[in-house]
This record gives structure tokens, C-alpha cells and sequence, in this order.
């Protein structure tokens, strides 16, 4: 609901990278991985969380721990839409058993639509369980997938291999 509800100054950004950065966190942010961190440590006070925001102001990603249940929190996922105002973003949460991804949930609030996917289990949206869909064969031809993308927050000779994957791409002439 803060997203829904956020105005400017919940809107206002800092940048994890430094002034003239490119990647934002917001008051909204923050709040929102408080409020999840705090939820989820209460129904499970034995599990570890790890949220986008914390790891960020501490300057240290957590391991995953192989002994004990883990959360993985991004309060706003899809921060740069939320603070230019367009209503694409959700919270993302996933949680390892011993390292093992076994569930992720997204919350849209601008749609209010919850997916969630557990392993084994299938993929639900607003509980409702969604059905599996054929791929076609494509035989190497990519003109008729879609492919969606974020240009994420890599840049300089980090970002190569992603530039020379967006060529491909492109050269394979998807949509």
C-alpha cells in the first residue's frame, strides 16, 4: 500500500552508488524491507533474512546459509519505475533451504496480483494455479519470442558480456 499511496518525499531518492549514481533507494524502499524483514522474523524467528536495502547500507551480500531457512527480500523491485512514477514494480521475496530456492512470491499492488511459485508445487496467481503452456520448438529461430530485459545496474567492462548477449539478441531479430 506505501507504494500505492507514496508521494514525493516517499519518492525521494539516494543513490547506493554515489551522487549522479544509477541505483536508487527510496524512504519506500526502506520501509517496505522493514516491514517484510520484521513479518517474517516474527512467523519464523529461526529463519535468516537478507534484504536488498540492508546489504546495501552494509556494503556485505550474506551468503546463503546451508544450515537454516533463508529469505531473500526486494522491498521495490523495479525501484527506477517506482520513482519515475510508473506503476511497474512489485516486492519480491524468495526463501533457500539450505541454499535451495524453493519459493518465490511477487506482489504487484498496482494490480493486486500475488504470484507465487513453490518448487514441485506450480505456480499460482491470486491462488489460482496457473497452467503450464507448450513452447513451441523454435529450431534456433528466436524471430517470434519476446524477450524482456533490464539494463540492471552494471556498467563498464562488467557489462560486456550482457552488450554482446543484447546483440545477439538483436541480430536473431526477436521482439
Amino acid at each position: 500500500r506505501a507504494m500505492l499511496r507514496a508521494n514525493a518525499a516517499a519518492r525521494s531518492t539516494i543513490w547506493k552508488d554515489g551522487d549522479g549514481g544509477i541505483d536508487p533507494c527510496t524512504a519506500t524502499d526502506e520501509a517496505n524491507e522493514r516491514l517484510v524483514v520484521e513479518g517474517l522474523l516474527r512467523a519464523f524467528p529461526d529463519h535468516r533474512v537478507i534484504g536488498e536495502e540492508s546489504c546495501s547500507s552494509s556494503g556485505v551480500i550474506p551468503r546463503l546459509d546451508c544450515d537454516a531457512c533463508t529469505w531473500i527480500v526486494d522491498p521495490i523491485d523495479g525501484t527506477q519505475n517506482f520513482v519515475h512514477g510508473l506503476p511497474c514494480s512489485v516486492v519480491s521475496i524468495g526463501m533457500a533451504v539450505r541454499g535451495v530456492p524453493q519459493l518465490g512470491v511477487a506482489y504487484d499492488p498496482y494490480r493486486d496480483e500475488l504470484w507465487v511459485a513453490a518448487a514441485g508445487q506450480g505456480a499460482f496467481l491470486n491462488g489460482e494455479r496457473l497452467g503450464l503452456v507448450e513452447a513451441p520448438a523454435l529450431g534456433g529461430d528466436l524471430s517470434s519470442v519476446t524477450v524482456l530485459t533490464d539494463l540492471g545496474y552494471e556498467r563498464g567492462p562488467t557489462a560486456a558480456p550482457l552488450a554482446r548477449l543484447y546483440a545477439a539478441l538483436l541480430r536473431d531479430n526477436v521482439r
